[in-house]
């Protein structure tokens, strides 16, 4: 039941990414729980559900523009991507941003993704390094897909680790780091790749819920 109601939650985009992750975190728990599909969760993890649910109805109270492209730009739109890790979830998130003719900033979400954190426990900076590789994957579909033409693109990170691996070769890595090292390497310009502040980092509500 809880399954049939989380899948009919319907957002292609991801404008709900860092709220919907939460779902998909408590299902994980309900699996490492052995709960089956036919059994009955426990009244603790059921009133977690009940108020989850509730929550997901002030969704429709939240909207957003369709225009992702300012009116007054005075420079062609740049592709900005958020990248993110926690110990529980990752992720990514897409926005679009553009300089003003009054010297201000337009900026808007274009996409997010989130992932729950695999079963078997990952280290927080191969739980990065796999936040990039997604990030690599959106950059690509977001470039590939629009019908913007962006003038530039820039990738932002707090882990530090993750940006000294991928300035390496991949072969010099283990197959799991390799591979994905070599994924960011082909999706992406290494010098697109920033470091950001974990503090400002917009990327962290999609890895760490809301």
């Amino acid at each position: 039941m809880l399954v049939i109601q989380v899948t009919q939650i319907y957002d292609p985009v991801g404008f709900a990414a860092a709220f919907l992750i939460r779902a998909k975190m408590e299902m994980q728990a309900l699996w490492q729980a052995g709960v089956c599909w036919e059994e009955e969760p426990p009244l603790t993890v059921c009133s977690k559900w009940i108020e989850l649910f509730k929550e997901m109805k002030e969704l429709n109270k939240i909207t957003f523009q369709r225009r992702l492209c300012c009116a007054n730009a005075s420079e062609p739109p740049m592709l900005c991507i958020f990248s993110d890790a926690s110990q529980y979830a990752f992720g990514a998130c897409a926005y679009i941003c553009q300089r003003t003719n009054d010297n201000t900033y337009h900026v808007r979400l274009i996409t997010a993704k989130s992932r729950v954190a695999p079963l078997k426990q990952l280290s927080i900076p191969r739980l990065e390094l796999q936040a990039a590789v997604l990030t690599s994957r959106l950059a690509k579909t977001v470039q590939q897909e629009s019908r913007i033409r962006f003038q530039s693109m820039k990738l932002f990170t707090d882990s530090t680790i993750m940006l000294a691996s991928i300035q390496s070769q991949s072969q010099s890595f283990k197959r799991f780091v390799s591979a994905c090292v070599g994924e960011i390497q082909t999706n992406t310009d290494l010098s697109q790749w920033r470091h950001i502040p974990g503090e400002v980092n917009v990327a962290d509500d999609v890895s760490r819920r809301i």
